[in-house]
């Protein structure tokens, strides 16, 4: 706890405080891309396939909305279960959760903890769909209780707000217990987690809205949902690869000994 209570200022955090602390830490994360050829090469290959599953999956679907079918270009669905895109989130995902356990393991840094144990959750919500299995249990007893969005999307944002409950806590605990200079690893991680809640729950209600304020344009309702599919789907995929190869440069930066590399 006093290595806690050195890391915060006696007046507090400030805006400066806390840029000062992410620039850090990125800059940490650049100098071991710069530096680590194993590193660069497993970034570069995920973020280049990331980019490469994307465009098939808009190619995909522009060419369909003209009525154009391509065969190999049909795994490449960004909404369909089991397609490409899906697959490679989770590996995206469960990659990260393991690159940030590892890297608990090697330096007792509880930043890695609570964020292997969040994307372990993001990999099982996934896989089980909590949360659209959950807001549908929700949205059969909140039918009424909103006409601008719809009772599901209404749902799985409830469904939300009880994963958040049950994680806080963690969260409380990890940071309670933060090492000196540990803050610039839960800013580079909230960076990259608020961006995927961007896109995988702020997008989505904007998606749902527009079906209200369209209503009755047919035409309207079917562009604006594919062109906001595309934003929330490829937002989310793009999200979690930078996830990945966020988790895979600090498996590299701690080494063998057990301490985050200064770069």
């Amino acid at each position: 706890m006093g290595q806690a209570r050195s890391l915060i200022p006696r007046r507090g955090l400030t805006l400066a405080d806390l840029r000062g602390q992410f620039q850090t830490e990125a800059g940490r994360l650049v100098a071991q891309f710069r530096s680590d050829p194993t590193a660069r090469r497993a970034v570069q290959l995920f973020a280049a396939a990331g980019v490469a599953i994307l465009g098939a999956s808009i190619l995909r679907d522009m060419l369909r909305y003209g009525d154009i079918h391509i065969s190999i270009l049909s795994p490449f669905s960004l909404t369909r279960d089991h397609a490409i895109p899906e697959l490679f989130m989770y590996l995206c995902e469960a990659t990260c959760s393991a690159a940030c356990f590892r890297s608990y393991a090697k330096t007792g840094r509880k930043a890695f903890l609570f964020f292997g144990v969040l994307f372990a959750f993001i990999v099982l919500d996934d896989a089980l769909e909590y949360h659209e299995v959950m807001g549908r249990l929700i949205a059969e007893r909140l039918e009424s209780a909103s006409r601008s969005l719809d009772s599901q999307n209404l749902g799985e944002v409830v469904a939300w707000c009880i994963a958040a409950v049950v994680l806080f806590p963690p969260l409380v605990w990890c940071i309670a217990r933060m090492q000196r200079d540990e803050l610039g690893i839960y800013l580079v991680f909230a960076l990259v987690f608020a961006g995927l809640v961007v896109f995988a729950v702020g997008v989505d209600l904007v998606h749902a809205l527009s079906k209200q304020v369209f209503e009755g344009h047919e035409r309207t309702v079917k562009i604006v949902g594919r062109l906001l599919g595309w934003v929330e789907d490829g937002g989310e995929l793009l999200m979690v690869t930078v996830a990945a190869c966020v988790g895979l440069l600090y498996w590299r930066n701690t080494g063998n000994s057990g301490q985050i590399a200064t770069g």
